[in-house]
């Protein structure tokens, strides 16, 4: 665990809050933000500028995940301003919350400018703790999304597969509800591996999913797709099999692949072997991610490089290619010594008069 400097000018004994911050900040944020924000101003004021999120998370109750989160949230409204150094947190500034009163009044905005910005990630997944998880399990919701999952996933889920499931709610801030959704969607498609139904969950929280209705409009947009690659294959008016699902959704989940690019997938799967072939479009989209070809114009750039290689190999053969055209003359010739086989041919001959005279 790191060590993360705090960096301000100026140090009291006392914590002062500013009234900004309680009148526009406060009532919108999460509670436990709120509590790690004052935490920090405390640590300011007296004087302790080097903490681990560790720390933070064990004197105020949370799971460290929580702490981390905080600091992001902050971090996106400009409350604070992180550094980092190999993805780490190196550094905490609080900032002047005059100079951010503007980011209050137009958040969104902040987040468009924010959005623009390449940021490091801040955490993965966590690995709890024993306690950890008993204090999560100890809560009947928890013990009947359990109850759930292994009745969806067919069996006895293990420590590793607990940990994910605390993870979808605490890491990813999915509520229980979206959760046991997600299950089930996830079952109903036959994925029942819990390491492809977190990077479904990352993706639900990647996209700001919160609610059951914005998972189902999410899955209902994912049939939308479907319909789309087989109109693009011309298999309009058919229903994809679960294999075939079980196949799209890889290119849309796992390899993240924007709709637009798969049906450049399926037309040129059409004009190479001219059938609707889904392995292999499978095969041209697996080329594209293993390349880093993730969007249109990557993966024009990728056809003009082989467009370029296959002129270049053509370009190649005319070198080396003979000029005759007779298909003789593809072999090396042999060096034949004539008067050699003419004094044979002539022995031959004197052998054969001889036998014939006897």
């Amino acid at each position: 665990m790191s060590q993360i400097n705090l960096l301000s000018q100026n140090i009291h004994q006392h914590t002062l809050i500013n009234n900004l911050f309680i009148d526009h900040y406060m009532p919108k944020s999460n509670g436990d933000y709120v509590k790690v924000y004052l935490y920090l101003l405390r640590l300011i004021c007296s004087n302790q500028t080097a903490f681990t999120t560790k720390q933070i998370a064990k004197q105020l109750h949370l799971i460290e995940s929580d702490v981390i989160r905080a600091i992001n949230y902050w971090d996106e409204l400009k409350v604070i301003e992180v550094q980092f150094e190999d993805d780490l947190i190196t550094s905490i500034g609080l900032l002047s919350l005059e100079k951010t009163e503007d980011t209050v009044i137009s958040s969104d905005k902040s987040k468009k400018n924010k959005a623009n910005t390449p940021k490091p990630k801040l955490y993965e997944r966590p690995e709890y703790t024993m306690e950890e998880i008993a204090a999560i399990a100890s809560q009947i919701e928890f013990q009947q999304l359990i109850y759930i999952t292994e009745k969806y996933l067919g069996k006895q889920l293990t420590q590793v597969d607990v940990n994910i499931l605390v993870g979808f709610m605490d890491w990813l801030g999915l509520n229980i509800e979206v959760v046991e959704y997600l299950i089930e969607y996830c079952a109903s498609n036959e994925h029942r591996h819990m390491n492809y139904i977190e990077k479904v969950a990352m993706d639900w929280s990647d996209k700001g999913i919160r609610t059951v209705q914005q998972a189902k409009d999410l899955t209902e947009n994912f049939n939308k797709n479907y319909y789309k690659i087989f109109k693009a294959l011309g298999l309009s008016g058919r229903n994809p099999t679960p294999a075939q699902i079980k196949l799209m959704e890889k290119w849309l989940v796992e390899y993240n692949f924007a709709i637009e690019v798969i049906v450049i997938a399926c037309e040129k799967t059409i004009e190479a072997i001219n059938k609707p072939e889904l392995k292999y479009v499978d095969t041209i989209l697996t080329n594209w991610q293993n390349k880093g070809a993730k969007s249109i114009n990557a993966v024009k750039e990728l056809d003009v490089q082989f467009k370029s290689g296959q002129a270049e190999k053509q370009a190649t053969k005319k070198e080396v290619a003979p000029k005759t055209s007779n298909r003789f003359h593809n072999h090396n010739q042999r060096q034949y010594d004539h008067d050699l086989i003419e004094k044979r041919m002539r022995q031959m001959i004197e052998v054969e008069t001889v036998e014939k005279r006897t």
